[in-house]
């Protein structure tokens, strides 16, 4: 498992493909930090920054994570900036490096449950596994995805127990 991969070139790439690792990466940081990337980043880089669908089309499995508390909490953001790669500030930063957003949500789901061994326990709604999950107000795969950024959460299960409820 390789934690972040938030510069990875096709050199790297082709090594981390060769290697059989995973990748665990944190494409929120294109929302909270692209506008400084953009002025910080060698241009030469920006297209390899977070390359969800570069490892996608190399067959790596690839998790979200939000990297709380380096990053804001907001999974709407991290999943907003998977598909759209947009930044805070509403620019776009490596657009050739968007997915979708099924494959965002599999990526928060089913790609971190197996990111940490527990695909039989987590990271699908199904018999047998635990009720960590989270309620949104709206069905994200129904959406814009310039829509995503605003998504509500309305309640907060783990382990089949409320741990938070929105005011909604």
């Amino acid at each position: 498992r390789i934690e972040h991969c938030s510069e990875c070139p096709p050199e790297v790439l082709k090594e981390v493909k060769a290697s059989g690792a995973m990748v665990v990466t944190q494409p929120g940081f294109i929302y909270q930090n692209g506008a400084k990337y953009l002025k910080q980043v060698s241009g030469s880089l920006i297209p390899h920054l977070y390359p969800l669908a570069s490892l996608s089309r190399a067959g790596i499995v690839w998790a979200g994570s939000t990297d709380t508390p380096v990053s804001g909490i907001n999974i709407a953001h991290a999943i907003y900036a998977s598909s759209t790669r947009k930044t805070e500030d509403g620019q776009t930063l490596g657009v050739e490096q968007k997915v979708s957003i099924a494959e965002s949500l599999t990526a928060w789901t089913q790609s971190s449950a197996y990111s940490c061994f527990r695909e039989r326990q987590l990271g699908s709604v199904k018999s047998g596994q635990l009720a960590d999950i989270i309620l949104l107000k709206e069905d994200p795969r129904s959406m814009e995805s310039e829509n995503l950024k605003n998504v509500e959460v309305m309640m907060t299960v783990v382990g089949g127990r409320v741990v938070w409820m929105g005011q909604s």
